[in-house]
C-alpha cells in the first residue's frame, strides 16, 4: 500500500507542472477620430498615434515571443505595408503615428471606409503559434474650401421658393448614420435639432449662415454649415446656380450663361465622384443624373478659375 501512495503522488506532481498554453490578445476594437485639412492631408497640427496590442499581447507558452503584425482592410482584405515599412510589424505593442501622407494614398483612395484589421501572429520559444486581431476605425473628416470672389463661406446656395431643406455643408467625411443635430441661429427653422430641417426665407431676408454641431456612428464631433441667400424669381443676378431641393427626378440645375463652358462634379458626402461635365447647356438633368438617394456635394470651376461649391438632397 506504501508504495502505491508513493506512484500517485508523483503522478499529481506531473499534471500540477503541465504547461498553460499560449493566448494572445490583438487589443479590444477602437475608433480614432481623424481631423485633416482643407486640401485632403491629416492635419499636421492634430497628430494621433495608435498603439496597438494588449496590455500584454501574449502570456503563458514559454517566453521568449516573437511579434507580426499584419494590416488589412476590412472591406476587400487588400494587405498593407504601412507597418512593415515603420519597422514596427514586429513589436509587442506597435504605435502607429498616423500623420504621412504614405497612409493616405495607400488607404482613402481605394474608399475602405476607414476600417481596418490589425492581426498579430505570435511563436513563442517551443514554436507554438497563436494569433487574435482587433478592428481599428478611422473616422476622417475635413473641411472643403468654398470660395466666392475671394472670400470663403461654409456654403453657398441660391434658391427661387419661399422654403428649403437644410443639411451640413462644407465637410466632407466622418462615418454614418449622423446624429446630435443643432443647428444655430434656431429662428427660421423647422426643427433645429434634425438633420436636414427646413428654413422658412421671410420677406426681406437676404443672407443667413446656419451652422450644425452634429456626432457620427463612432462619436466624433462634426462640424458642418449652410449659408443661404434669399432670392427670388427673376432678380437673379449673373454668375448664379439654382436647382429645387430636395431634387427630385426631373429636378435640373440651372446656369446663368456666363457659366457656360464651366465644369461641374458632382460627389457623394463621402468623396466618390458620380459624374464630371462641361456645362454647354443653361440647365442639366440633376435628378436623373443621380439615382441614389442621399445628400451630394457639387462643385463648378468657372473658364476664369472661379469656384463655386453646394450641396443638394437627391428624394
Amino acid at each position: 500500500m506504501k508504495n502505491i501512495f508513493v506512484c500517485m503522488f508523483i503522478i499529481c506532481s506531473i499534471s500540477l507542472s503541465a504547461q498553460t498554453p499560449l493566448k494572445v490578445d490583438a487589443g479590444k476594437d477602437t475608433s480614432y477620430c481623424i481631423k485633416m485639412n482643407y486640401f485632403g492631408y491629416f492635419d499636421s497640427s492634430n497628430y494621433t498615434t495608435i498603439k496597438i496590442g494588449g496590455k500584454s499581447t501574449a502570456v503563458d507558452g514559454t517566453p521568449p515571443y516573437s511579434y507580426s503584425w499584419k494590416m488589412y482592410s476590412k472591406t476587400t482584405r487588400k494587405q498593407f505595408n504601412l507597418l512593415a515599412d515603420s519597422g514596427i510589424d514586429h513589436k509587442a505593442n506597435p504605435e502607429l503615428k498616423i500623420s504621412n501622407n504614405y497612409f493616405l494614398a495607400d488607404s482613402y483612395n481605394d474608399s475602405l471606409n476607414d476600417r481596418f484589421i490589425f492581426k498579430v501572429i505570435v511563436v513563442d520559444s517551443n514554436q507554438i503559434t497563436a494569433e487574435d486581431s482587433c478592428t481599428i476605425i478611422l473616422s476622417r473628416f475635413g473641411g472643403m474650401p468654398v470660395v466666392s470672389g475671394g472670400i470663403q463661406f461654409p456654403c453657398m446656395e441660391v434658391y427661387t421658393i419661399d422654403s428649403i431643406q437644410i443639411g451640413p455643408c462644407g465637410l466632407i467625411g466622418g462615418i454614418p448614420p449622423f446624429s446630435s443635430f443643432h443647428w444655430t441661429p434656431e429662428y427660421g427653422l423647422s426643427d433645429p435639432y434634425i438633420q436636414n430641417p427646413k428654413a422658412v426665407l421671410s420677406q426681406g431676408l437676404n443672407f443667413v449662415n446656419y451652422s450644425t454641431t452634429y456626432k457620427d456612428s463612432v462619436g466624433c464631433s462634426l462640424y458642418g454649415g449652410e449659408t443661404i441667400t434669399d432670392i427670388k424669381d427673376g432678380d437673379l443676378n449673373i454668375g448664379f446656380i439654382s436647382y429645387k431641393n430636395p431634387v427630385t427626378i426631373s429636378g435640373t440645375m440651372n446656369f446663368t450663361s456666363d457659366l457656360l463652358g464651366s465644369t461641374v462634379q458632382v460627389y457623394s458626402i463621402n468623396g466618390v465622384v458620380y459624374f464630371q461635365m462641361k456645362v454647354e447647356e443653361l440647365s442639366i438633368p440633376l435628378g436623373s443624373l443621380i439615382s441614389k438617394a442621399g445628400i451630394y456635394f457639387y462643385r463648378v470651376t468657372t473658364p476664369l478659375g472661379k469656384l463655386i461649391t453646394g450641396r443638394f438632397v437627391r428624394e
